[in-house]
């Protein structure tokens, strides 16, 4: 009679189970949901504000990826070391950022282009090495100074400190407002290559009026152009980034992108 028992309910077990993954099976071609993990001090273009994630990426993912493309479109912001990891090990799917080597091993990036700005450097008006710092011509003209950066800056690592001298001349603050505010404050020279963008944006808004920004050209790597990048390891990743490439065109065309970037609550100038 046990024996009995026990055999209907494993044969109800594994009913269950078929059941289950019909289910899953028969629902699975119909959900698109995609995790894109940020840099959660990268205003305006990704930042936390009333612990909600917001910025101009936030904005462009969900009206192409969302509202054009019929994705889910999960989006978090975190340090951004962290969130690199969260890429890495599959528990967030891509991000809005720089091409690297070390990124291109794991990620598929889109043949065009989100977002381009020009880069600047930023210094304090009141450094003694002003005249030096505004003289500065090559890559290796920063050796000479003590730098800034924040933790998980791929690009920078790549293009700026990739030398054992300009290594040992490199504060490696928590984020990049705290870099800034640091600057600010004339405890460093100079954060070498940042985003004109986040650096007038963070600017304003942390009211820093001690810091002097220029725009800099070093060459074709001392770019900052951001991309939607995709783990390699997720389904239809290639396919995914051709139709963002031709949706983002049709944003972009349309003016719908400029009506982001134009919103007051990204602009430095309010």
């Amino acid at each position: 009679m046990i024996k009995k028992i026990s055999l209907i309910i494993k044969c109800i077990l594994c009913f269950v189970f078929l059941l289950n993954s019909l289910y899953v099976y028969s629902i699975e071609p119909d959900i698109k949901v995609i995790k894109i993990a940020y840099y959660k001090d990268f205003p305006p273009l990704s930042f936390i504000e009333n612990d909600v994630t917001i910025g101009v990426f936030i904005d462009i993912s969900e009206l192409v990826l969302g509202k054009m493309m019929g994705y889910k479109v999960i989006q978090e912001a975190f340090p951004w070391e962290r969130a690199q990891d969260y890429v890495r090990r599959g528990e967030f799917d891509a991000h809005l950022t720089v091409s690297t080597k070390e990124r291109e091993k794991y990620l598929l990036f889109q043949k065009n282009i989100t977002y381009e700005g020009p880069i600047v450097m930023a210094y304090s008006k009141y450094n003694s090495k002003i005249k030096e710092i505004e003289n500065i011509k090559k890559i290796s003209d920063f050796e000479n100074f003590n730098l800034m950066d924040y933790i998980g800056n791929g690009w920078g690592k790549e293009y700026l400190f990739n030398k054992k001298s300009m290594v040992n001349n490199v504060y490696f603050s928590p984020n990049l407002i705290n870099a800034l505010k640091m600057i600010n404050a004339n405890r460093a020279d100079i954060i070498p290559g940042i985003l004109a963008y986040n650096a007038q944006y963070i600017i304003k808004h942390e009211n820093l009026n001690n810091i002097k920004i220029k725009e800099i050209n070093l060459g074709k790597s001392f770019k900052n152009i951001f991309k939607l990048c995709i783990r390699k390891n997720f389904p239809n990743a290639k396919k995914i980034l051709k139709k963002y490439d031709e949706k983002y065109k049709i944003a972009l065309k349309n003016g719908d992108i400029s009506k982001i970037l134009s919103k007051k609550k990204y602009t430095f100038n309010n």
